[in-house]
């Protein structure tokens, strides 16, 4: 058993809306290292989606949850090149790992239509894809605590 990657989040983005079945909610933002210099490391985005009278049955207050962490270059796990894109000045597709699971929101229902966003409590799932430099972790089990507000942290721990 190797090592556990631990990441802290920084949340600056969460929107929150209606969907046809049920309930979407946003977040994105940093990714730091969480050993020496707290570095940028990545960026984040995450959804995760409910659907009235299946997600909300019986108690269970969940939503499935769904992140992705974009690595920046100087992260030294960066894209597959140094610009590119067709000459457009983009950056290739960064590496890149993808997350699935399932969230306990706070508190007793998950967020309404209303707009308002929920803070979660925690995610447990496992690492699902990965590009090159992060395929070693493809089925690792992971945890997200405290994915809340813009400001706020999370921190992010993959076994």
């Amino acid at each position: 058993m190797g090592a556990t990657l631990t990441l802290n989040l920084k949340s600056q983005v969460r929107k929150t809306q209606a969907s046809a079945v049920g309930i979407e909610q946003y977040n994105g933002g940093e990714v730091f290292e969480t050993a020496g210099s707290n570095r940028l490391v990545a960026t984040f985005m995450a959804t995760s989606q409910t659907v009235a009278t299946v997600t909300d049955a019986h108690n269970l207050n969940t939503a499935m949850f769904d992140l992705t962490l974009f690595f920046v270059a100087q992260a030294g796990h960066g894209g597959h090149g140094h610009g590119g894109g067709g000459g457009h000045g983009r950056a290739n597709a960064p590496e890149s790992i993808r997350l699935q699971g399932a969230v306990d929101f706070e508190g007793q229902q998950a967020p309404g239509a209303n707009g308002n966003g929920k803070d979660i409590q925690q995610v447990i799932g496992s690492v699902s894809a990965a590009s090159p430099a992060w395929q070693h972790l493809i089925g690792k089990q992971f945890r997200l605590m405290n994915l809340n507000d813009p400001g706020s942290t999370a921190k992010l721990e993959i076994d």
